[in-house]
C-alpha cells in the first residue's frame, strides 16, 4: 500500500499516508484547535499522564511552536503530572512525564494526591467498587485547583474521539444531558466559579492515531496499563462502540451532529453550582465529591 500523496510505503491504512504525510496530519488536527486566537497570550497547561494520547499532544504543540506554526511561546506553556498512588503504574507514568518534559524542555509539575491528604488511588481501591469513577473525580479535581490557584488560563488534555464517544453514549444512556450540553471541544473559564477551561486539541484524533504518532516520532511514553482498568465500563462500552461506528469518518459525523442537538438539550440552573463548604470549589452538592472521597477514605 502506497501512500496517497507522494507514493512512499504507508504506514496508516485507513488514510494511506506514510510516515511523515501521517505526522502532518497530526500535527494539524493540532493546529487546527491551538491556532484559535482564544489562545494568544494565554498560559496554558497540560494535563500530562504519562500515556500515549497526552505525551502525543504535547509533543506536537512543542514542535508547533518551535516552527511558529502557533503563535504562542513554550514560556507560557507548562505540564501537570498527578501522582494518584497505583503502585508500579503511578512509578512507570512519572517517569515516562520527566523525559518527556525534559527532551522538550518544558516544566513538569507534579502534584502528589497523598502528600496532601494522606490517601491514595490503592487505598481508595480498598473500600470502593467504583475506582475508576472516583480516580477521575480525584484528578479532576486537582488538574482544576493546580490550574486555578497556579493562575493558568486552560487546561489542554488528551481527550481523543474514542473518549468523548464513550462519554457521548454514556451520558445519554443514563440522561445526564446537563453534562453533554456543557462539554465539547473547548469549554470556556470561568474564574468566580474556579473553573479553568478545558481544551482537547485531539478531539477529532483516534487512540489508533495517537499511538502511531508516538511511535513513529519516538515520543517516550509509558505502556503501562492500570491494574484496576480490567473492570471498567468505560474501557467495555469503547470496544462496543465500533459495532455501530466502524469507521473513523461515521465516528467524527455523529459527533458532529450530537453537538449541533446540545443548544436543545436542558441546561440547569446557573446558581444550582455552588461553592463546596469544606474547599471552596465548585460543586452542585454542600460537600463536593472531591472532599466526600477523602473523608471516606481517611
Amino acid at each position: 500500500m502506497r501512500c496517497r500523496l507522494c507514493g512512499k510505503k504507508a504506514i496508516y491504512k485507513e488514510l494511506r499516508f506514510c510516515e511523515e504525510h501521517f505526522t502532518s496530519y497530526f500535527d494539524k488536527k493540532v493546529k487546527k484547535v491551538l491556532s484559535n486566537p482564544l489562545f494568544k497570550d494565554k498560559k496554558l497547561l497540560v494535563a500530562l499522564s504519562g500515556g500515549k494520547d497526552s505525551s502525543a499532544l504535547l509533543f506536537s504543540l512543542a514542535k508547533l511552536v518551535e516552527n511558529e506554526e502557533i503563535d504562542f511561546s513554550l514560556k507560557k506553556v507548562e505540564a501537570l503530572y498527578i501522582e494518584l498512588g497505583i503502585s508500579g503504574y503511578s512509578e512507570s507514568n512519572l517517569k515516562a512525564s520527566k523525559e518527556l518534559c525534559n527532551s522538550l524542555s518544558i516544566n513538569l509539575n507534579v502534584v502528589n494526591l497523598s502528600d496532601e491528604n494522606g490517601v491514595s488511588v490503592d487505598s481508595v481501591s480498598k473500600k470502593s467498587r467504583k475506582v475508576c469513577s472516583e480516580c477521575g473525580v480525584l484528578k479532576r479535581y486537582l488538574i482544576n485547583r493546580f490550574a486555578f490557584e497556579s493562575g493558568f488560563d486552560f487546561v489542554l488534555t488528551g481527550h481523543n474521539i474514542d473518549d468523548e464517544l464513550f462519554f457521548a453514549f454514556h451520558n445519554l444512556i443514563n440522561g445526564n444531558l446537563n453534562y453533554l450540553a456543557r462539554s465539547g471541544k473547548i469549554t470556556p473559564t470561568d474564574n468566580e466559579k474556579k473553573l479553568v477551561g478545558r481544551v482537547k486539541p485531539l478531539y477529532y484524533v483516534s487512540e489508533k492515531e495517537t499511538a502511531i504518532y508516538c511511535l513513529i516520532n519516538n515520543v517516550p511514553f509509558s505502556r503501562e496499563k492500570c491494574p484496576y482498568s480490567k473492570n471498567n465500563a468505560q474501557i467495555e462500552m469503547k470496544s462496543k462502540i465500533p459495532l455501530l461506528l466502524d469507521s473513523k469518518s461515521k465516528k467524527i459525523s455523529f459527533l458532529k451532529h450530537l453537538n449541533k442537538l446540545k443548544k436543545y438539550f436542558p441546561l440547569e440552573e446557573e446558581n444550582s453550582v455552588e461553592k463546596c463548604e469544606r474547599c471552596g470549589f465548585p460543586t452542585t452538592t454542600k460537600i463536593c465529591k472531591f472532599c466526600r472521597i477523602i473523608e471516606k477514605n481517611k
